[in-house]
């Protein structure tokens, strides 16, 4: 059974994964980038050789963080 502890730490994983995700995107939209320049933005993993689109990081970890909240929320109540 997941005890609150865990919950918690599950919200501020996906809350600090959705930050992270989200400096890129709005560090651009501070210094004046249009919406045409946000959908072209890409990041490159040499790693791996992979150009992965930092609008798709972003729409992924907010998902992510609907569900670390509903989960949250949802145990919340139903204890209630």
């Amino acid at each position: 059974m997941e005890t609150e502890k865990e919950r918690k730490g599950c919200l501020y994983f996906a809350l600090i994964a959705f930050a992270l995700a989200s400096i890129k995107p709005l560090l651009a939209l501070i210094f004046g980038a249009s919406s045409e320049d946000l959908e072209s933005m890409q990041s490159y993993d040499p790693r791996t050789d992979t150009v992965s689109s930092d609008l798709g990081y972003l729409r992924i970890t907010f998902f992510l963080l609907v569900l670390a909240i509903i989960i949250y929320l949802y145990h919340k109540i139903k204890s209630k």
